[in-house]
């Protein structure tokens, strides 16, 4: 079984992944039908957009699996380049189990005048500008981290950090882009939809991130 287990190829390892992914996604498309039509899969525990569901549980165990994996390249195999986005990774598994980047947005919007709260700017309330900020000042402290690493790499270090930021860059898409989005839907299926999307995507971003890590550590796949 160990042998069988060691000879499983990164690519098989991805379709792997990505057939959870669908899974997970199939079962809450199953979820959002009216309870009277499927009420076996009521339970929010089947929603990929729920907090603590079984998607969101199997997200969590990726982003451990990234930040141990680059860590581990990043210590034992001597890329001190990828220690940055090893904590990258260990901060984004905290931000999902602990709602960090909300709980910063309540904080900084508490900031502003008490007696402004439930003013709606650009359709955005008080919290919702200091999440704002506060991913922006998150991103510029990892960004100072990161760019002056990627600057001092030799050309052939550098494709592996350029895919990294690509694979971030769709992880920002879905999950900061489209939840934007999502608040200027004009009717409910349209936001369900968009959310849908949003943790989807990340779903899959996520998995092909993790996958990339792993066959980084395997010495018999490419690491570009």
């Amino acid at each position: 079984m160990l042998a069988k287990l060691k000879k499983l190829r990164s690519s098989q390892l991805l379709l792997l992944f990505l057939l959870a992914d669908l899974f997970f996604i199939f079962f809450h498309i199953l979820h959002t039908a009216p309870d009277e039509w499927l009420p076996f899969f009521s339970n929010d525990a089947f929603a990929i957009t729920e907090d603590l569901g079984m998607a969101e549980g199997f997200q969590y165990i990726k982003e451990f699996w990234i930040f141990l994996l680059l860590g581990f390249l990043a210590l034992r195999r001597h890329k001190k380049e990828l220690i940055g986005w090893s904590l990258l990774y260990g901060y984004l598994l905290a931000d999902d189990m602990f709602s960090l980047h909300e709980k910063l947005g309540d904080a900084i919007g508490g900031l502003f005048d008490n007696s402004l709260n439930g003013i709606l700017v650009a359709d955005l309330e008080l919290d919702d500008i200091g999440e704002v900020i506060g991913i922006l000042g998150i991103g510029l402290l990892f960004a100072l981290i990161l760019i002056p690493t990627f600057l001092r790499l030799q050309s052939d270090a550098r494709p592996l950090f350029r895919t990294l930021t690509w694979l971030l860059a769709a992880l920002l898409f879905f999950g900061l882009g489209l939840d934007f989005l999502d608040r200027f839907a004009d009717t409910n299926v349209i936001q369900e939809m968009f959310k849908m999307a949003e943790d989807g995507g990340e779903m899959l971003v996520m998995s092909v991130t993790c996958w990339y890590a792993y066959a980084l550590t395997d010495q018999t796949a490419s690491p570009s």
